[in-house]
């Protein structure tokens, strides 16, 4: 103390004293003025940067409204800042309420020193929170799916003294609904799936169709939970109706839809020559030879269109239409349960309560496939046409056997006599019936079988047809096999006539990569389709008409011969009845060739 006494007494101390206080003073200004400058300007940047912030609310808000997922409205925070929208950062500082209806917002943020600011929709201007009273001037919007108060409440820090609101409500939103293209259909053949889909809050949706049976008049249903179409359609026509989604944001616009639906024709004939075809609009005629002519009838009892014929040529005809139906019209042995020798002609569903998938009909009898594999038989039991009845039966009676089917053929062999075959699942051949030329049921002379017996040990084959006393089967090489007696030239081997018990391959010469996938056989000729839709026929020119349709000559063909006057026409499937051939292309086009007066194969016309 007296030390320093002693140097204030001095002057020149004094003088070095007075420069030391100075630099003090000026020290601590500076510092004053740094301290201020650095304390005022960082809240400032908070503050500008959480205005910045609810600027880019504004711009998301806008792009986000004209998202498919927002149907035209504004969206919660929740919504906006996360996946599939997620067109802002997501800040626990930041949150943003809409109105009850999505038409406006507000946004509020929490800046780092502490302030609150808030905008809206309505207005550019970023407002101070002070209180619930900052919320009512005129550009406020409102009413809001959560009070003002209870948005700022949710962004505050501890210290803040608010109490957090409850999570913020999900805004329903109306579905979008998108249909694919739906495509055109035919009878009996399996349509679609196709899926509509939604968009929309909350994503479980219940589809509908308008009017009620605007899918379901064709076979086809809507699942109204997954949104898919789908089915086998059962008739024809065009059906025009209206789509939509619904969810708890409400119903999404009607969305128009046609489907199409038509029908292959099919077709089926018999030693008599009249040939059943029906038209691609489900129409049905019989074709019946009068001369050099054909007198053509409609069938008009039939009323729904087929996806099988069969007919006997003594006046019975069977359908099966797209729902698995079988309808037959005739008189004696129909088999709806009148008496066999009922000679009445009438139109009636055939075994109701069975899905049916095939149909042969014989003179007297006839036998039929189930969509399960089943064969069922009916009619006279005298030829052994039944399978195992000692009795005629006046209705479909299951044949016993415990072996699955996928095609059945029949035939009448003579008077007394009639045989049936089928393909089994495992590609196995059977047999049964009666046959005075036993060969064809793999014997000779008279030979009974009275119920379905596997032929050929375990030889496999694709396809199998049956006509007169000639069988002819499609192997599982995709070559020609025949067996039985076949004259004319229909064997395919180049021989005029062959009898064989067990199957023959036919002479393929001039085709040896040929591979066949349906056939048919008649009185005179036969014909066969390969897997490139081309036509062979063989066997004899009929007196009448020019069965191999290639004109007057050759009069016989020994040998499979490729169909060349049909120009580059590919072929789905072919029938041979009688003397007549007709042949379906894969554009839909019937042709016929054979009959009297028809010198070449033509389109028939539509009726």
């Amino acid at each position: 103390m007296l030390r320093l006494l002693r140097l204030l007494r001095n002057p020149r101390a004094a003088i070095d004293l007075a420069s030391i206080m100075v630099g003090v003073i000026v020290i601590a200004l500076v510092g004053s003025i740094i301290s201020a400058t650095v304390f005022g300007v960082i809240p400032w940047s908070q503050r500008e940067a959480a205005k910045q912030d609810l600027a880019t609310v504004r711009v998301a808000e806008s792009l986000a409204k004209m998202l498919p997922e927002a149907g035209g409205k504004y969206l919660e925070y929740g919504i906006l800042s996360t996946a599939p929208v997620d067109l802002i950062e997501h800040k626990t500082t930041l949150d943003v309420t809409t109105d009850t209806d999505g038409t406006c917002w507000v946004a509020a943020i929490r800046s780092g020193d502490g302030s609150f600011f808030y905008t809206t929709s309505q207005s550019p201007t970023v407002r101070d929170y002070k209180s619930e009273a900052d919320s009512t001037h005129a550009d406020f919007c409102a009413p809001l799916l959560r009070p003002l108060k209870d948005v700022i409440a949710g962004i505050a820090l501890p210290g803040d003294d608010f109490t957090p609101p409850p999570p913020p409500p999900v805004l329903p939103i109306a579905p979008t609904l998108t249909v694919p293209t739906l495509p055109a259909g035919k009878v009996g053949q399996v349509w679609g799936p196709v899926t509509i889909s939604a968009t929309g809050r909350p994503t479980v949706f219940t589809f509908a169709v308008q009017p009620a049976d605007g899918l379901s008049k064709l076979g086809l249903a809507l699942d109204a939970s997954t949104g898919v179409i789908s089915g086998t359609p059962n008739q024809i026509g065009v059906s025009n109706f209206t789509l939509t989604a619904t969810n708890d944001g409400g119903t999404s616009s009607p969305v128009a839809g046609q489907i199409i639906i038509t029908t292959d024709p099919v077709f089926a004939g018999n030693n008599t020559d009249v040939e059943i075809v029906s038209d691609q609009g489900g129409r049905i005629y019989q074709y019946v030879k009068s001369g050099t002519t054909d007198v053509i009838t409609q069938l008009t009892n039939f009323t729904k269109p087929a996806v099988a014929i069969s007919t006997n040529g003594a006046g019975r005809t069977y359908i099966i239409d797209g729902q698995g139906d079988m309808w037959g019209q005739g008189g004696t042995a129909l088999g709806d349960g009148q008496p066999v020798n009922t000679p009445a002609s009438r139109t009636a569903q055939i075994g109701a309560g069975v899905k049916w998938k095939e149909v042969a009909a014989a003179t007297s009898a006839a036998i039929a496939l189930s969509q399960d594999g089943d064969i069922y038989s009916w009619g006279s039991s005298t030829g052994n046409l039944l399978g195992s009845a000692a009795s005629d039966t006046v209705k479909p009676t299951k044949i016993p056997t415990s072996v699955k089917f996928k095609h059945i053929s029949a035939t009448q062999t003579y008077a007394t006599g009639a045989v049936g075959i089928g393909l089994d699942v495992d590609d196995h051949i059977w047999m049964w019936g009666k046959s005075d030329q036993g060969s064809v049921l793999g014997g000779s002379g008279v030979v009974t079988l009275s119920v379905p017996t596997q032929m050929f040990g375990t030889t496999t084959f694709k396809s199998v047809e049956i006509y007169g006393y000639q069988a002819i089967a499609i192997g599982t090489d995709g070559k020609l096999y025949t067996w039985g007696i076949a004259g004319l030239s229909k064997a395919g081997t180049g021989v005029a006539s062959v009898t064989s018990a067990t199957p023959v391959a036919a002479n393929l010469g001039a085709y040896p990569s040929a591979k066949f996938k349906q056939f048919s056989v008649g009185s005179s000729a036969a014909a066969a389709l390969d897997e490139d839709g081309h036509i062979y026929t063989w066997g004899t020119n009929n007196s009448s008409g020019l069965s191999l349709g290639f004109g007057a000559s050759p009069l016989t063909q020994g040998t499979p011969r490729l169909l060349d006057t049909v120009g580059t026409t590919t072929f789905a499937s072919v029938d041979v009845s009688g003397y007549r051939v007709t042949a379906l292309d894969t554009s839909g086009n019937v042709w016929m060739w054979g009959r009297a007066g028809m010198t070449a194969p033509a389109i028939i016309p539509p009726q």
